[in-house]
């Protein structure tokens, strides 16, 4: 109750609406009642949204909260006058766009922040759907791909994104960052395609960069977005999994440093989106902490200043995105 308070306190000024009537024969859809009165239940979203880093903006006209996942799940909160207005509130959740099954999880965790259980999602209070874990004596017979058809993969991705239309641009960019991803494949796989980006296939590497480039200088649409998220997925997990083999490759990398980290800074102090601000950050925070690089190919000050702005918008909606500025900075000694 006192962390809700002192919500209250620092957001009270600033509060983007209060709940409405509910308009004259319309039909709510799955909608619940929360008992609590709406800025109670309003503080308590916004702080699970921002715990979860969920992308929220705000509608005052239609007093409406839309809000987009890291997997561009898109869904509305709208907020209804109940019975009582000083003891409940009803909360009606709407899917938008994407996916039914994640959506399903948004939707628990928005009720259950109304009603005062908390944002956590491993709570017991959650749900949880039962998984079914593969048996070991199956476990063991995935193996790694090999690496021909990793390279016949990234061959065929080359070909996708200089002659594909932008949604199939997206769908090779999604599929690559899957590819790198160890929770969703095999971990030897991811390891290996990582290091083909990374060190083998520069065209790929380099494609990526320079549609990262273009993104952030091009971005406002969607589509733009989710492009760019994909594309910086691929270079965070690739980061992550191998070490930038700066001695051998010395010309190649500082190029391809150099065209990267500004894009990076740009997006990271916009905060345009706080999902890609975020991915940036990792990535260069990957950068920074590898003992493989110059300290002198990224200007500090532009850095420190972009990191500072995305620590203090993810201090208000997004808690990724604030963590995550924290920790480069003291990877830079500066906080």
């Amino acid at each position: 109750v006192g962390q809700e308070s002192c919500i209250r306190m620092n957001q009270n000024k600033t509060m983007p609406f209060t709940a409405k009537p509910v308009p004259f024969g319309y039909f709510l859809m799955n909608a619940t009642t929360s008992n609590f009165d709406s800025q109670t239940v309003l503080v308590r979203i916004l702080d699970s949204l921002r715990q979860r880093s969920v992308e929220a903006s705000f509608d005052e006209k239609h007093s409406q909260i839309m809000c987009t996942t890291s997997q561009f799940l898109i869904y509305s909160i709208d907020l209804y006058v109940g019975s009582d207005p000083d003891s409940n509130t009803i909360v009606e959740v709407i899917r938008r766009q994407g996916c039914s099954l994640v959506f399903r999880r948004e939707r628990e965790a928005i009720i259950n922040a109304a009603n005062g259980l908390g944002a956590d999602l491993t709570s017991k209070s959650f749900n949880r759907p039962i998984h079914t874990e593969i048996p070991p004596e199956l476990l063991s017979l995935c193996k790694p791909s090999i690496v021909s058809d990793l390279e016949c993969i990234l061959d065929k991705s080359v070909d996708q994104l200089y002659s594909g239309t932008r949604k199939t641009q997206l769908f090779t960019l999604q599929h690559l960052a899957d590819m790198t991803a160890p929770e969703k494949i095999n971990s030897g796989s991811a390891t290996k395609m990582t290091k083909l980006i990374i060190d083998g296939n520069t065209l790929i590497r380099d494609l990526i960069v320079d549609i990262v480039s273009r993104c952030v200088k091009q971005a406002g649409d969607e589509l733009s977005e989710q492009i760019l998220n994909s594309c910086l997925s691929i270079l965070s997990n690739s980061m992550a999994l191998v070490k930038i083999n700066y001695v051998d490759h010395k010309a190649q990398v500082q190029r391809f440093v150099e065209t990267l980290v500004p894009s990076l800074v740009d997006n990271v102090r916009s905060c345009n989106g706080t999902h890609n601000a975020y991915l940036a950050l990792k990535c260069l925070s990957h950068l920074i902490g590898s003992t493989s690089l110059e300290c002198h190919e990224i200007n500090e000050k532009e850095l420190f200043d972009a990191i500072k702005c995305a620590e203090e918008c993810g201090r208000k909606k997004h808690l990724k995105l604030e963590t995550e500025a924290i920790s480069v900075l003291r990877i830079l000694g500066c906080h």
